[in-house]
């Protein structure tokens, strides 16, 4: 019988020994015979045994592929949750509307990678208090009717926007956009619309699932909520004492 030196590389004739020794290994090991490849003399034809152990062998490296990929969606949907959780906790922190608005773009552009935020306030009477990372407009404003749909609905849309809806979400730079997703934002009423973009054409796409952006938008509509109706908006040629 041959040798192996430790370190030395396993060879083929140590491979048969050790079978040899061990007759009862691949009843201990089933799950190797859908790796192995076994020969089965028949002359030209394929026998009914090798059809069967391939179909097995078909079946099984199926079954490996959509294992990995419940264990991925899995992961994700863990990563995801944590993000929701990091976030919902950096809204109760908040006690001011500009601390709401920076914190939803602070997380969205870095937890959740979000290549450019935008965030869009109705308000009917005056513009209201200037704010960073996001931009009042008027609920009667012509540039909304682009967004009927999704107001109407209250429901996530996601893929690529047109040319005027980006323009209305993100400025005049569509090109910086490849797929996008726009989230209303709404109480009793639609008060806002939050944009999500990234750069990459294929990450947010036409028919992915939208129950966790609903769920986000929940979030920071209700944290938004809170901190409009106690912002007051100056009226229209007031001036401050």
């Amino acid at each position: 019988m041959s040798e192996t030196q430790p370190g030395s590389p396993i060879t083929a004739d140590a491979v048969a020994d050790y079978l040899a020794e061990h007759p009862d290994f691949l009843h201990d090991h089933p799950d190797l015979l859908a790796e192995l490849l076994i020969p089965h003399a028949t002359g030209s034809a394929v026998s009914l045994i090798e059809r069967q152990v391939q179909v097995l062998r078909d079946k099984h490296a199926i079954a490996q592929r959509q294992l990995h990929q419940l264990i991925e969606v899995a992961r994700d949907n863990d990563r995801l949750a944590e993000r929701m959780h990091q976030l919902a906790l950096a809204l109760l922190d908040c006690t001011t509307l500009a601390d709401v608005i920076g914190a939803v773009d602070a997380k969205l552009s870095g937890a959740f990678e979000a290549d450019r935020v935008a965030l869009l306030l109705f308000d009917d009477r005056v513009s209201g208090p200037t704010l960073d990372h996001a931009r009042w407009l008027s609920a009667s404003s012509p540039e909304l009717a682009e967004f009927d749909n999704i107001l109407n609905s209250r429901k996530p849309i996601c893929g690529r926007l047109t040319t005027a809806q980006l323009d209305c979400l993100f400025g005049p730079e569509p090109a910086a956009v490849g797929s996008a997703v726009v989230i209303p934002l709404a109480e009793t009423e639609p008060f806002g619309l939050l944009g999500i973009a990234s750069r990459d054409s294929e990450r947010f796409q036409h028919g992915m699932g939208t129950s966790f952006l609903q769920q986000l938008g929940q979030l920071i509509s209700h944290a938004l909520g809170r901190h409009l109706e106690q912002t007051e908006t100056p009226q229209a040629g007031s001036e401050a004492d």
